[in-house]
């Protein structure tokens, strides 16, 4: 948020915010329309999947669907679990609010030249970053579950 929050005075005021597959700008916005934008993006979307999760973890254990779920969420280990799998959900909201605060700074750098210019190269390298990412994370959260138990 502080990174949101200090590069978002250096735009111009109106900011090239939407490009085509050239890296040509096609839609613009105000620089407070982009700010509220950015914000509620790199804040709002990480809290709801967090938040949202935890919600769910709490109220439907039941439902819960991992491997060795009756090992998992046998009472002893239950908590331990859902603490496991919150922890985890966090992992998850920062990896996505990190890329979406380098989709500020690609924004910042394509305003930062006239005509705005986006990188496509440096979009397509923080796509595959937040992909590469993504598959890591789900990666760790099955070999945890998918481990035999200690019975």
């Amino acid at each position: 948020m502080a990174f949101i929050l200090s590069t978002t005075g250096n735009f111009p005021e109106n900011i090239a915010s939407h490009f085509n597959a050239a890296g040509v700008p096609n839609g613009f916005m105000s620089q407070k329309g982009y700010l509220i934008s950015m914000l509620v993006f790199v804040i709002g979307i990480p809290a709801v999947v967090v938040g949202g999760s935890s919600v769910a973890l709490r109220s439907a254990q039941g439902s819960i669907n991992i491997p060795n779920k009756n090992y998992w969420l046998a009472p002893a280990r239950k908590q331990e679990t859902i603490e496991f799998l919150n922890g985890h959900m966090a992992w998850f909201g920062s990896i996505f609010a990190l890329f979406l605060s380098y989709v500020n700074w690609l924004l910042i750098k394509a305003n930062s030249v006239q005509p705005a210019q986006l990188s496509k190269y440096h979009l397509f390298l923080g796509i595959g970053v937040l992909l590469v990412s993504i598959l890591l994370w789900g990666t760790l959260l099955s070999v945890k579950f998918m481990r035999s138990p200690k019975l």
